[in-house]
């Protein structure tokens, strides 16, 4: 199997699982469900998250992964 069948295949698969993802839930329940959430109870106020600096420099793994790569990584994904 090559890179593109790969991919395809990957992708028809996880399609069809998110097509049936509500589906899924329905089928794989045993029996009545109680509400053990009702211990939980949420903060009043929501925890500000701040991105930790990267801990190595963007540039460090240049022969492979450019620095620009590592830095869009690291603050807008890991930002997110």
């Amino acid at each position: 199997m090559n890179r593109r069948n790969f991919l395809v295949n990957t992708g028809i698969v996880g399609a069809g699982l998110l097509g049936a993802g509500n589906a899924a839930p329905g089928l794989l329940r045993a029996g009545t469900a109680n509400n053990s959430d009702s211990n939980l109870t949420l903060e009043e106020k929501p925890v500000a998250f701040t991105l930790p600096r990267c801990r190595i420099r963007f540039d460090a793994l240049e022969p492979y992964i450019d620095a620009k790569t590592m830095e869009i990584h690291h603050d807008k994904h890991h930002g997110a």
